[in-house]
């Protein structure tokens, strides 16, 4: 992920000290994840104060994992010189805070890999306002405002769903790249109702 930003943003000429869309102006996608590794910092800084490094590796690989799969492969093509100019911004935005950001919070466990990270997309960068104080490099204060609940939780179904659907097609032998005419997903009653409701696909 670390080389494929790298790259692209040496192609596309772009630097962390260029605008970007607000964060509330940009997508769903890049609110999840910045949302996400606002909630990374705080789980791991928890972990670690408890002297709990497994579990900290732990958040930190299903973070890597989510950031890979569902973030940078549904946004390939927003990096790319033929994206709209507002929308390639603030996925280059989007993805430095949060490479950044994990290179940090990696740093207890991984300090060469994060420091090589950080001093190329920080340092190296011009980007001097990511550490509010020299003395405390964790990101969690900087992370806070980004951590939106009500969207995680939102991400976190429409994930549930995605793999319900391909465990269906693994039990019907129907491969990924098949297109499906419909497909029917009940969504249970919402408070103060008394029936669910099916959404078509």
């Amino acid at each position: 992920m670390y080389s494929f930003f790298v790259t692209y943003a040496r192609l596309a000429g772009w630097e962390p000290t260029q605008p970007a869309p607000a964060v509330a102006a940009r997508g769903p996608l890049d609110r999840w994840i910045l949302a996400r590794v606002a909630r990374l910092a705080d789980e791991v800084e928890t972990d670690l104060k408890a002297y709990d490094s497994l579990d900290a590796a732990r958040e930190i690989d299903g973070f890597i994992e989510e950031l890979s799969t569902w973030y940078l492969r549904r946004s390939r093509k927003r990096f790319s010189r033929n994206a709209e100019a507002g929308e390639r911004a603030a996925a280059f935005a989007t993805m430095h805070t949060a490479l950044t950001a994990l290179a940090r919070i990696t740093a207890p466990m991984m300090p060469f890999l994060s420091e090589a990270i950080y001093q190329n997309l920080v340092v190296a960068g011009g980007v001097r306002a990511l550490r509010k104080r020299p003395s405390d490099p964790w990101p969690t204060d900087e992370l806070k405002l980004l951590n939106d609940r009500e969207i995680q939780v939102s991400m976190a179904i429409a994930m549930r769903v995605v793999d319900l659907a391909r465990t269906l097609r693994s039990q019907n032998s129907l491969k990924v790249r098949v297109p499906l005419a419909r497909m029917w997903l009940p969504c249970p009653a919402r408070s103060g109702s008394s029936t669910g409701r099916r959404s078509s696909i």
